[in-house]
């Protein structure tokens, strides 16, 4: 038996819908960055939910769904990894980002602090 913890149900699999998405009644403010980093469909579709203008803005896209989310809503990938290991990939952003000024749009709980590390390398 397969179970999935997934907000949709798939054929095949025993579906628990534990995993749930909430936006904070917050305005998204992008004046600040000049790139957007997106991990998930969600964050996109939460960008789109809060601030419609993200769409102006080049994206980094760490997946193929992802990609295809953002260019489906309007958006631009300008960069999508090779490699989708927390490390590899920020090396990725350290040598061709250096220069941005980035806005990750995240989860509040993630398994590899890409922000962190990303300051370490001196990119904001």
């Amino acid at each position: 038996m397969i179970y999935l913890l997934s907000p949709l149900a798939k054929e095949g699999c025993a579906h628990l819908p534990m995993i749930d998405f909430s936006l904070l009644d917050v305005t998204l403010d992008l004046n600040s960055c000049d790139t957007l980093m997106f991990t998930s469909k969600q964050a996109v579709k939460s960008a789109e939910a809060l601030n419609p203008e993200w769409k102006n803005i080049p994206c980094l896209a760490i997946g193929s769904a992802t990609a295809t989310t953002i260019e489906s809503l309007g958006g631009k990938v300008i960069y999508q990894p090779k490699s989708f290991y927390g490390e590899t990939l920020s090396q990725d952003i350290i040598r061709l980002f250096h220069d941005k000024k980035i806005l990750y749009l995240r989860p509040k709980e993630v398994s590899f602090d890409s922000k962190h590390f990303l300051a370490k390398a001196g990119i904001i």
